[in-house]
């Protein structure tokens, strides 16, 4: 006949029980803590994603900005370097107008100096003429 092996039963029956013990009061609550730890997780993982995206937006803008302010002075650089040789082309222009000026009005006095004593030279031979003609012929010319 068969015999049963009590022993083997109470053996069984503590397994049973002890597993369904450490099911409920063990692996229930670390499968728990283990879900909201890998919740947790995702949820860091996506704000660090979310914060990577916004930085790499930030340094975006601030590299535009960059550039943009490069470009400007740039730009400004340009316009000053042309405003400056615009000013000096008009200053130059300035001096040879004024330096041709200046020779003209030059010439114009020399010429004026010259023709005035030439005048006076041609007055001064005229009586120096008168003088040397009176002490040659000894006697009073008249003008004619």
């Amino acid at each position: 006949m068969l015999s049963i092996n009590w022993t083997l039963l109470v053996q069984l029956a503590g397994f049973v029980f002890l597993t369904l013990f450490l099911k409920k009061t063990f692996f229930q609550p670390l499968l728990t803590l283990m879900e909201r730890r890998e919740q947790e997780i995702q949820g860091r993982l996506k704000e660090a994603e979310r914060l990577r995206a916004q930085g790499e937006k930030v340094l975006r803008d601030y590299e535009e900005a960059i550039s943009s302010a490069k470009r400007e002075v740039l730009e400004q650089l340009t316009q000053a370097q042309r405003e400056g040789e615009r000013r000096q082309r008009e200053i130059l222009t300035q001096a040879q107008e004024e330096a041709t000026r200046l020779a003209e009005e030059a010439q114009r006095e020399l010429e004026a100096a010259v023709q005035q004593a030439r005048t006076k030279l041609t007055e001064e031979a005229k009586t120096l003429a008168y003088e040397i003609g009176e002490k040659i012929l000894g006697r009073t010319l008249s003008a004619a």
